[in-house]
């Protein structure tokens, strides 16, 4: 294996330098019709609410992209997310207003799973870190529950 490292034949650097830019000559081609819809509306803001346990509503402008979670940490709304976003655990749990629910994605098996173990369940209950914000959801309120509880889960074997 030495040999060949060392066999002037096999110049990696080389090899590195071609591939590296190929693939920023070709970046255009692959990534293009991703990387507009992404930077359409990167950027954009949205004002949404947070109204606290103390029933104060706080009015926040937010970026397009962010999830409420991330929003809320940033603007020390008081939601914990124990688990980072990671979903696995429901202590970034909210309600969400009656509009805005509409507007946001039908919540995956898993976010549906851990909603059933949240205290305080509503219709309009969602993880915080599973909505993000889009332009649909300019105005949108969200209200923290009276409680969370930090029950964190481990991933299985099986996933």
């Amino acid at each position: 294996m030495w040999a060949l490292i060392q066999n002037p034949i096999f110049n990696l650097q080389n090899i590195n330098t071609h591939i590296s830019n190929t693939l920023l000559n070709n970046r255009a081609r692959w990534f293009s019709s991703a990387e507009m819809s992404m930077t359409e509306e990167k950027g954009e803001k949205v004002k949404i609410s947070f109204v606290c346990l103390t029933g104060e509503k706080v009015d926040i402008e937010a970026t397009v992209g962010q999830n409420v979670l991330q929003v809320a940490t940033e603007n020390n709304i008081g939601m914990e997310g124990a688990c980072e976003g990671n979903l696995t655990c429901t202590t970034c749990h909210v309600y969400v207003d009656e509009k805005s629910i509409e507007m946001l994605p039908e919540p995956s098996e898993k976010e549906n799973d851990l909603l059933d173990i949240a205290p305080f369940l509503k219709e309009t209950s969602r993880l915080g870190c599973q909505c993000e914000l889009s332009k649909d959801l300019d105005g949108a309120v969200f209200t923290l529950p009276i409680a969370t509880i930090n029950m964190k889960f481990k991933k299985s074997n099986q996933e």
